[in-house]
């Protein structure tokens, strides 16, 4: 017994350590993408302000009138144009505050835009309030490969391409099951209840979508390849 105890000693003066410093790296890595956060929720700024974006319409094409609009296209260089579009946008954005800017931002801007440009992310790395979005049309394959380039913004459409698959077409989840789930994505370490709720949705997720399903749906994808000259 005495010697299980010394164990169970050495390993927790082991494991002490080796989690602080897993922490203080997550720790880190937010940090460095706080800053890109704010790039990407000043182009965000910037749609909203100048691009008059569209559901059905290119987002490019929102953003081209952009820099036509704030007059910035001339200055050339990437660097200078979004150093130019950060003080002009967080001029006229309301609000008192940078974050209180953000805050109308999401508040304010239509929940497709929202989640084409994966502006969830960039509320999490600036403690900004998310809305429930769930309202949002259902993104298409190709507009949600370009949801996965953030911070870039997308270029085309959210629906472009095979729509995909809702979670209620398959198994009975709540919205408010899905965005917990989402929730705790961000998180580095989960309380017990939380593992226990997310092993329950991951595996309540694996028996309702089986491979019959998954192989329809790429199957359909492929084929729109094809007819679109994509693959």
């Amino acid at each position: 017994m005495r010697n299980l105890r010394k164990r169970l000693q050495r390993l927790d003066e082991r494991i002490g350590p080796y989690l602080a410093k897993k922490e203080q790296e997550y720790e880190q890595q937010l940090a460095d993408l706080k800053p890109v956060a704010f790039r990407h929720a000043v182009k965000l700024g910037a749609l909203m302000l100048r691009g008059d974006p569209q559901l059905q319409e290119p987002l490019d094409g929102a953003w081209q009138r952009c820099l036509d609009r704030f007059e910035v296209r001339s200055l050339g260089r990437e660097a200078i144009i979004n150093s130019a579009l950060e003080v002009r946008v967080l001029a006229e954005l309301p609000g008192d505050t940078e974050q209180a800017k953000f805050q109308n931002l999401l508040d304010l801007a239509p929940h497709w835009l929202l989640k084409f440009t994966s502006a969830g992310r960039t509320a999490f790395l600036r403690n900004l309030n998310f809305p429930n979005i769930s309202d949002a049309p259902r993104p298409g394959h190709l507009g949600f490969r370009e949801m996965l380039g953030w911070p870039e913004l997308p270029k085309s459409t959210l629906q472009a391409g095979v729509p995909l698959p809702l979670l209620s077409d398959y198994v009975n989840v709540t919205n408010e099951e899905v965005e917990r789930f989402g929730a705790l994505l961000h998180k580095r370490f989960l309380t017990y209840d939380e593992e226990q709720f997310a092993a329950g949705f991951v595996r309540k997720l694996d028996e309702a979508i089986g491979e019959a399903v998954l192989t329809e749906y790429f199957r359909q994808v492929e084929a729109y390849d094809a007819r679109h000259k994509l693959c």
